[in-house]
């Protein structure tokens, strides 16, 4: 069977304002021999930004997946990426990013959305005088840039050295500048997020040969109580799925039986 997407050597649009591009092109230059094509052309800020003034409507998936069909629109590309990330609290005690790569192909009808999420050490800052501020700042990556908030709004993409320099207002309250050029923290997940799609993009069907074969598409399943036989709450393994025809091979050395330690009903 002919695999269902060949990318070496073409071209892959890639709609981006914030630098994305350069964490992008050597992963898939390397990979595929393939080169980014980076577009701007539309303002993707107007999907949603982190500095709450453009709320997003659709979802962090649902966003990525539109900017990646605006990037072939933009250049007349059949292969498209968009990029999108999620900041959220993280049960009170941080921040976890959420980053989302699409990848879609409008010749073969594909799409594929790679997520990864990982905790990130970042968050707001009061400070009253200058060497608080200087502390506080001194916790985080040097390189990561503020927003500084304003009687007008919102002050972005200040260095440390540049807030260090100037003659401040105080107290002071800044927030991470989250756009990936300014957030080292977010490109090492989203360079995550890059890997875990070319896997993906790698990954073909033993039946009918689609792309995508991955344990994305698994659906969950539980071990059943080695005492009562209900379902446990200690999960099987994922295994590759197609998104396609639903092929999974069957791990027949894989055990059912889970631990009553596990069971709601034997040890509620």
């Amino acid at each position: 069977m002919t695999k269902s997407t060949k990318i070496p050597n073409e071209n892959i649009a890639f709609l981006t304002k914030h630098g994305k591009e350069a964490l992008l092109s050597p992963i898939f230059a390397n990979t595929y021999n393939s080169q980014i094509q980076h577009t701007n052309a539309f303002d993707t800020d107007t999907l949603g930004s982190f500095d709450h003034l453009t709320e997003r409507k659709l979802s962090a998936a649902q966003t990525a997946l539109k900017k990646a069909y605006l990037a072939c629109e933009l250049t007349n590309c059949s292969k498209g990426l968009g990029s999108e990330g999620s900041i959220s609290s993280l049960f009170g005690i941080g921040l976890l990013d959420e980053e989302f790569l699409a990848f879609v192909d409008t010749q073969k009808n594909i799409e594929i959305v790679a997520r990864v999420q990982q905790p990130i050490k970042l968050g707001p800052i009061d400070a009253k005088h200058k060497d608080e501020l200087c502390e506080k700042l001194s916790i985080f990556e040097h390189n990561q840039y503020w927003m500084l908030k304003t009687m007008d709004g919102w002050e972005k993409g200040l260095s440390v050295s540049h807030l260090m320099a100037q003659t401040l207002t105080f107290p002071v309250y800044l927030e991470p500048d989250f756009r990936a050029m300014y957030c080292p923290q977010r490109q090492v997940v989203i360079s995550k997020a890059a890997v875990n799609l070319i896997q993906r993009l790698s990954s073909f069907c033993p039946q009918c040969a689609k792309v995508d074969y991955s344990p994305e598409h698994a659906k969950a399943s539980y071990l059943v109580c080695e005492i009562c036989t209900l379902p446990t709450n200690q999960m099987q393994p994922l295994l590759p799925t197609c998104s396609h025809c639903g092929y999974h091979r069957h791990d027949l050395n894989a055990s059912k039986i889970g631990s009553a330690f596990y069971c709601n009903f034997c040890n509620p």
